[in-house]
């Protein structure tokens, strides 16, 4: 594994990058984000992607470069890091413009100037109408700044939403829509019908390093249902990987909207969760932020989130966390009826 100096942010965040933190993703870019201050109580804030394709093929990155942008939060903004590929040592942090200003700054010459953007087209333009589409959860695929099928599609989805004409083209009413500040976020509702049969009695404590949780009863690929202690709402998730932690992914869309509903909103808080496999529960906590990258590509779920259980540690800090350690007691007291 190749791994670059932490960078210090003049906001008060540190930021790490490493590269084949997994042996199963050898390509895999991640930058962490975290508070300097408090490491040990804070979850990563976002962040990972792929130098390179499941299929091998290489994103149309510079050879020796790859460019990332960062979302720590909403009050900061966008910040884009520069790494190189070749030369670990090599991180450099450009302020000057974060993606929301670089919106509000190019607004007036966007009216008079503006260029639709259809299928085929390529550029920092389209990566910005990509990261927005995202935002709104109707584009699921990587930014690279080509305009293809799941661009398209999702420019299509957002029309029809809104009331557009639907072509699949951002011209510029579409644009002027999509940057609005009333649009609103898709909704993702489960099917009608759908339910998992929350788990019931007791959960049973179980130590991520000592016991047989991490590497037989929960090994990566397995499909388990999470009951969320204060609402008794569950759903199916499936291990993506992890080595500190359990890393998950929701199983689909409406297990997604099973979550999202349990949660209210997406954050890094902790909740207290049964984990349920071959019919054990578990006593475990979850976070509730999508972050970095993902397996599932359609379950409306942009990236993974994290299942501590007794003692495990933040990928980043490497730390156990007290917000996690709480949850699972808290789970581990519970008596679900």
């Amino acid at each position: 594994m190749k791994q670059i100096e932490l960078l210090q942010l003049n906001n008060g965040y540190k930021v790490m990058a490493s590269i084949g933190v997994e042996d199963d993703y050898p390509n895999e870019l991640r930058i962490e984000v975290f508070d300097a201050d408090d490491i040990w109580n804070q979850e990563l804030v976002r962040i990972s992607n792929y130098i390179e394709n499941d299929d091998g093929i290489t994103h149309d990155y510079d050879e020796e470069q790859f460019c990332i942008g960062v979302s720590v939060d909403d009050k900061i903004g966008m910040h884009q890091f520069i790494v190189g590929l070749h030369h670990d040592e090599e991180v450099e942090n450009d302020e000057s413009n974060t993606a929301q200003e670089d919106i509000e700054n190019n607004k007036d010459e966007e009216k008079s100037s503006f260029q639709s953007l259809n299928y085929g087209a390529r550029g920092d333009e389209v990566k910005k109408i990509q990261q927005r589409l995202k935002e709104l959860g109707y584009f699921n695929g990587e930014i690279g700044g080509n305009y293809l099928t799941k661009t398209q599609t999702a420019v299509q989805e957002f029309q029809k939403d809104n009331g557009l004409q639907i072509d699949g083209e951002c011209d510029e009413v579409t644009y002027n829509q999509l940057f609005s500040d009333g649009v609103k976020k898709k909704e993702v509702k489960a099917a009608d019908g759908y339910f998992v049969k929350p788990a019931h009695g007791t959960a049973k404590k179980m130590d991520w390093w000592t016991s047989d949780f991490k590497t037989k009863i929960c090994p990566k690929g397995t499909i388990m249902t999470i009951t969320d202690v204060e609402t008794g709402i569950a759903w199916r998730e499936r291990r993506r990987g992890g080595t500190n932690h359990a890393d998950l992914e929701p199983l689909t869309a409406a297990d997604t909207a099973a979550f999202k509903k349990a949660a209210k909103k997406w954050s890094w808080d902790r909740r207290a969760v049964f984990v349920t496999i071959n019919g054990i529960n578990y006593a475990g906590s979850i976070n509730c932020m999508p972050h970095g990258n993902c397996a599932i590509k359609d379950n409306n779920f942009d990236g993974h989130h994290c299942l501590h259980m007794v003692n495990s540690r933040t990928h980043c800090s490497n730390k156990v966390c007290p917000k996690h350690q709480a949850a699972i007691n808290k789970a581990a007291k519970a008596n679900l009826e």
